[in-house]
Formats: C-alpha cells, sequence, structure tokens
C-alpha cells in the first residue's frame, strides 16, 4: 500500500535502480511542477545513482501553459490578440 510522497518516491527508485537508470544517457524527470515533486527529485537522482548530468527536469506542457496564464492574467494591458501571440511566441 502507498500511504504518502516519500513511498512513492522509495518505490520510484527502486525501478529506477532496478532498470538501470545510472546507465542511460539521459534520463527525463517530466512533472506538473507541485512543489511536493520537485524536492523529491535530487534524492531520487542521487539513491538511483543517476548523474546530474543526465539528468533533465521538464515541467509538462499542460500545467507550463497553467502558468503562462497566471502570468498573462497580471498583465492588465495585455489584449486577447496579443495574448495568443505571446502564448504561441518560441513555441
Amino acid at each position: 500500500m502507498i500511504k504518502d510522497a516519500d513511498t512513492v518516491f522509495y518505490v520510484l527508485i527502486g525501478y529506477m535502480r532496478l532498470l538501470g537508470a545510472k546507465y542511460a544517457e539521459t534520463i527525463e524527470f517530466i512533472s506538473d511542477g507541485a512543489e511536493w515533486i520537485w524536492y523529491r527529485v535530487d534524492r531520487l537522482r542521487t539513491e538511483a545513482e543517476i548523474s546530474e548530468s543526465k539528468l533533465i527536469l521538464v515541467l509538462d506542457f499542460y500545467h507550463a501553459c497553467e502558468h503562462m496564464n497566471e502570468g498573462f492574467d497580471l498583465c492588465e494591458n495585455l489584449s486577447k490578440k496579443e495574448r495568443s501571440k505571446k502564448y504561441r511566441e518560441d513555441a
């Protein structure tokens, strides 16, 4: 039974060690940006013996868009057209 976030990460660390994650060229860790997740990633990397240079941290697209919208909401002078254009920049 999974009781808490630490347990989830211990299971994840076990799977990553079992799969030989330390031998991978790169590891992408994709998350929604919740602090409880990101605060545990360094421990996961260390305990799964993954080199810091091989770990790529990625904020998932849905949550990245959500955070962008929150930022755009603070721009009172930004029209819907300008907002839409900014949203698509560098996409």
